[in-house]
């Protein structure tokens, strides 16, 4: 019995690590570098995922072009969801002058979370 247990065990798919509330920190430092004017470094720290999805021209332009990316984003909140078959968490932001609704989405990669994704609504 204990060795079918520990074959299930070893067997079984990792575990994707997720973000709490403290990868909340890793969105805010990502939304603060665009804040800044900062959009290179911003796009440095994010995933393979997103660099391949939003090449760094796109990213700057989306900044600049995005009043609402000026802003001093509030944390609104946190859930974990299946994207592409992948665990992942989302997190909200609201802008309190433009009421623009932000979301950032971290991945796991090379260790720690970096930004996969994110939309201004």
């Amino acid at each position: 019995m204990v060795l079918i247990g520990l074959g299930l065990w070893w067997m079984a798919p990792p575990i994707t690590p997720q973000p709490d509330l403290e990868g909340k920190e890793v969105a805010m430092v990502f939304l603060d570098l665009l804040r800044q004017g900062k959009s290179a470094e911003a796009w440095q720290g994010s995933s393979a995922e997103f660099k391949s999805f939003m090449g760094r021209e796109t990213l700057l332009t989306l900044a600049h072009k995005t009043p609402a990316l000026r802003e001093k984003p509030e944390f609104v909140s946190m859930e974990k969801a299946k994207v592409n078959g992948l665990d992942r968490t989302i997190f909200t932001f609201r802008t309190p002058k433009a009421m623009k609704k932000i979301q950032v989405t971290l991945a796991p990669e090379q260790g720690t979370f970096r930004i996969e994704h994110f939309v201004v609504e």
